[in-house]
């Protein structure tokens, strides 16, 4: 007898047991043990601030689907969606610093590497290369990015650009906000650097495990099932989008780890 019982309609909490192999794989990369000096954290910042820059244009890939920033305005669509889109938007990009001082996070980023010594040359290219109106591959080109940062750059603004707003959010909660809080959790529980030696880099990271964890992880959670809305393609694409943006981290993670590695220090 052919059973009749539904399948379950696909949700944040399914996709996130499908991809638990995956986040697995992520939560215990190799890199978090790898940092062990001023030197090597400096090679990490030179390439993850590319990380850092690339986020926001998922999140406003988001505001520009879920909220009206055109003139002449209109009411946004939906409301509780607007609203948990513009709630992560004021946090990353005005952010407050240690001196109470109004602060984007990537602002907040490149404090922490001017705090160390990192070198910033690579993607101030890349930033005045864009602000010269040069798109962001030929800007990536201009700032000598290694492969693996051009691949994980382009592949965020390609998933900004042209995906479903389903795909960008699955990317954004599955790439990003559910996962930096673990991840950067793992920096600071197995890097051999102390906080005095970098305190502006920790303030950074313990904002964000603070933050993500409490507010935007959930808050990218629900926004998520409220645009699946109980449809399985949405969730398909959901799913699959979150799983590449998955894959797409690991290699990116790989990609700084073999320059620790080889020892090619900056």
């Amino acid at each position: 007898m052919r059973s009749t019982a539904k399948k379950p309609h696909i949700n944040v909490e399914l996709i996130s047991n499908n991809l638990k192999e995956d986040l697995s794989a992520l939560n215990n990369h190799a890199l978090y043990k790898s940092i062990n000096s001023i030197e090597e954290l400096r090679t990490f910042m030179r390439w993850h601030v590319f990380a850092v820059w690339d986020f926001m244009s998922l999140l406003k890939a988001l505001q520009i689907n879920l909220t009206c920033i055109q003139l002449p305005w209109t009411p946004p669509v939906d409301n509780a969606s607007a609203r948990l889109i513009n709630d992560i938007v004021l946090n990353e990009e005005t952010d407050l610093n240690q001196e109470g001082l109004s602060s984007s996070h990537l602002e907040l980023y490149l404090d922490s590497m001017s705090d160390i010594g990192a070198d910033k040359s690579n993607f101030d290219c890349f930033m005045a290369s864009l602000s010269n109106g040069n798109s962001v591959s030929v800007s990536l080109n201009m700032a000598e990015a290694p492969r693996f940062v051009r691949d994980f750059v382009l592949y965020n603004m390609d998933t900004a650009e042209f995906g479903s707003i389903v795909e960008i959010a699955g990317s954004f909660v599955f790439g990003r906000e559910t996962v930096i809080p673990t991840m950067f959790e793992e920096l600071l529980k197995n890097w051999g650097i102390k906080y005095n030696d970098a305190p502006k880099l920790h303030f950074y990271l313990s904002r964000h495990i603070e933050v993500d964890t409490n507010e935007h992880g959930p808050a990218a959670e629900r926004l998520l099932d409220s645009l699946i809305d109980n449809n399985n393609d949405s969730g398909l694409k959901a799913l699959e989008s979150g799983r590449e943006a998955i894959s797409k981290r690991l290699k990116f993670w790989d990609g700084i780890k073999n320059l620790i590695d080889e020892r090619i220090i900056v």
